[in-house]
């Protein structure tokens, strides 16, 4: 049974609609992504799928259905086996052999023998073999949380799942096992996520954005190709429009020139005539009707070329990358930026690394810091920037040394107050706040956002208002510590972040499992960390 969008429409109380008329069809065994900026419905569509009530519309959905959403929620003490959805069938099959079996029993086991034998390979394949099935789910890591909902969706052989950024807290091990999944379900899959390498996957992409939604056949790189043709075709148009609009405004100077000629020649033959005063207002009234007549289409033909063109320009705007020039810092010569030596960090009674830890970090390397879930990579990243002091061994940095940290919490924008406020701090020049809006403006934040707390901003906007912030200081970041940047944002969101790295020339330390990132970035060497 396929799913089926059928003129959805959402609005929450009080709010302009978030979407309208949806239509779109996932059928069986195919695979396809909701995409498009923060804010655009992605999440609310994925849940009217799962049950939540539309404003207008309808959805047809499987009933055997599996929803991940992007923050699992459950019951105080829920225990793993009712979150993989075996709970009540394992009770059952225990009752049944030790010979207490009811009716309630057979029906709840419903014939399943093998849940047993298949639950146990699905988590020995997912790697969560070693998590007690009564373990409360609240316990777990981000990471074991997605890999249980993971496994509970292919062990109930749903006919419809949907995946709300099942990437996130996902190590390198974990999203390949993800990927392989997604690639031989047969269940119809509707997946929103801005992990491109899970979206090279997909059979199609539906784009969300602006209350409408935009269906593309194909993969990311189909999708990616698909926008930039549409770009390149806006863009001719609106040089197409330029040109119309020129021609048109120089018909318009020119015929208005040929008219005072003409009525300046008119005048003079009147005269010279010497037509009766009555006769020659009337003719020159009727000739001025007229003439007025032509000018006033002249001038609504003008007007609706430069209207067009105007939209066109919005367009192009609303569809191109945003882009942030970062600074880069003043010295470019090598030198060394961080050293740590025979370093450890203990966690209660243990070390948290098998073996101490060296590393010389030098100006200009771009280093991915590369390990599972557990394996301390933030941890590094805190003793870099000095917000953490070893167990043991020692950590030089240079001085001065400035860092400059984005993590998927954004935590440089804690206690940051309003966007305004953190513009404001930032801006070493002291500027005045009208260019301060307007620069807001031209980084797409609507000005009623100046006095909005930062803490209530999406993924996107607060990864958008730090790169921002950083071109109004008076020094550039030495270095730049990446922990997870792309975990929170959509796609244009990480072009955006992806632009201005490309021309930071300071040092860059990466903590990612995103390939394709990592591959743009631009990697230079790389730490590999053990449990």
């Amino acid at each position: 049974m396929s799913l089926v969008f059928s003129g959805v429409s959402f609005a929450y109380p009080g709010s302009d609609p978030l979407f309208s008329d949806i239509t779109f069809t996932v059928r069986p065994g195919e695979r396809v992504a909701l995409v498009g900026p923060n804010g655009s419905g992605k999440t609310t569509l994925l849940r009217i799928a799962a049950g939540l009530q539309p404003a207008a519309g309808s959805v047809s959905c499987p009933a055997a259905r599996w929803y991940l959403p992007q923050n699992a929620l459950c019951q105080p003490g829920e225990p793993v086996a009712e979150l993989l959805g075996v709970a009540r069938k394992l009770a059952a099959l225990h009752a049944i052999e030790s010979g207490r079996g009811t009716e309630a029993d057979f029906s709840a086991l419903d014939d399943d023998w093998g849940v047993g034998e298949r639950l146990d390979a699905v988590r020995g394949r997912w790697g969560i073999a070693s998590i007690p099935l009564d373990r409360p789910f609240r316990t777990l890591s981000g990471g074991e949380r997605t890999r249980v909902l993971l496994a509970g969706a292919e062990l109930s052989g749903a006919r419809a799942v949907l995946l709300d950024e099942p990437s996130n807290h996902l190590d390198a091990r974990a999203r390949t096992l993800l990927y392989d999944y997604v690639g031989r379900s047969r269940a119809a899959m509707l997946i929103v996520s801005h992990d491109r390498a899970l979206l090279e996957l997909m059979d199609a992409i539906v784009e969300l954005d602006s209350g409408r939604a935009t269906r593309y056949g194909g993969n990311y790189t189909f999708y990616s190709g698909q926008r930039n043709l549409q770009l390149e075709a806006l863009r001719r148009r609106a040089d197409e429009r330029q040109r119309t609009l020129r021609q048109a405004r120089e018909r318009e100077r020119q015929l208005a020139e040929r008219r005072q000629r003409q009525e300046s020649r008119a005048a003079g033959h009147t005269e010279r005539r010497g037509l009766a005063r009555i006769v020659a207002g009337g003719l020159a009234s009727a000739s001025e009707r007229s003439a007025a007549r032509l000018e006033e289409e002249r001038r609504r033909r003008v007007e609706r070329i430069a209207a067009d063109l105007r939209e066109v320009r919005a367009r192009i705007v609303a569809e191109q990358p945003l882009s942030v020039h970062l600074h880069s810092p003043e010295r470019r010569d090598r030198r060394l930026l961080a050293a740590l030596e025979g370093v450890n960090v203990r966690f209660g009674d243990r070390m948290l690394w098998p073996e101490p830890l060296s590393l010389e970090l030098f100006s200009g390397e771009r280093l991915r810091i590369r390990g599972g879930n557990g394996t301390g990579k933030t941890t590094l990243l805190r003793l870099l920037t000095g917000e953490l002091l070893p167990a043991c061994g020692s950590c030089r940095r240079a001085e001065p040394l400035r860092t400059l940290l984005l993590d998927q919490e954004y935590s440089a924008l804690s206690g940051a107050g309003t966007v305004g406020e953190f513009v404001m701090r930032r801006d070493t020049a002291h500027r005045p706040e009208g260019e301060l809006r307007a620069w807001l403006d031209h980084h797409c934040f609507a000005q009623e956002q100046w006095t909005q707390a930062c803490d209530t901003l999406s993924g996107g906007e607060k990864l958008k208002l730090l790169l921002f912030g950083e071109t109004l200081g008076a020094s550039a970041p030495d270095l730049l510590l990446l922990d997870e940047p792309t975990n929170n944002v959509d796609l244009r969101s990480q072009e955006l972040l992806l632009g201005a790295l490309s021309e930071y020339k300071g040092t860059v330390v990466a903590v990612s499992h995103d390939e394709p990132f990592l591959r743009d970035l631009g990697i230079t060497a790389e730490l590999a960390l053990v449990p």
